[in-house]
């Protein structure tokens, strides 16, 4: 499914007011499915790096049973609370461009559009696939 994914806009910090200390997630596209982008190198801290399989397996969990139940209700909080916990759970992982995911769900509970959350959850989804073999 990752082949068929289109790219995204580009996301830039002015695009949600981040100032120069964001400045690493500058013109990150959305999608890239590559399992060895570069730009995703994983944590460089070896317990974190102990602790990918359980945080592939946990993400998996919830996203497949906490967005449903967002969409289903149309929780824009909980949409911005998921898109939060992504930004900042894939950054303490080493993984950036999965974090520009999470912002933008961020930006996408903000303008209450559901279409595109959803499209960005499969696109996350279809990474942390591709990550989890990566890192097997």
């Amino acid at each position: 499914m990752c082949g068929n994914a289109r790219p995204r806009e580009m996301i830039t910090s002015s695009s949600f007011g981040w100032g120069r200390q964001n400045s690493a997630y500058r013109s990150l596209p959305v999608t890239d499915c590559s399992p060895h982008s570069p730009s995703d190198p994983g944590p460089a801290d070896e317990v974190l790096r102990e602790l990918l399989p359980e945080f592939f397996a946990a993400w998996d969990r919830d996203l497949c049973k906490a967005y449903p139940e967002i969409i289903a209700v149309n929780d824009i909080d909980a949409l911005h609370r998921l898109g939060h916990t992504i930004k900042g759970s894939m950054i303490q992982f080493g993984f950036p461009r999965l974090a520009t995911i999470g912002v933008a769900l961020i930006q996408d509970a903000k303008q209450v559009d559901f279409t595109a959350a959803t499209e960005r959850i499969t696109d996350l989804q279809n990474q942390l696939s591709n990550l989890r073999d990566r890192f097997s």
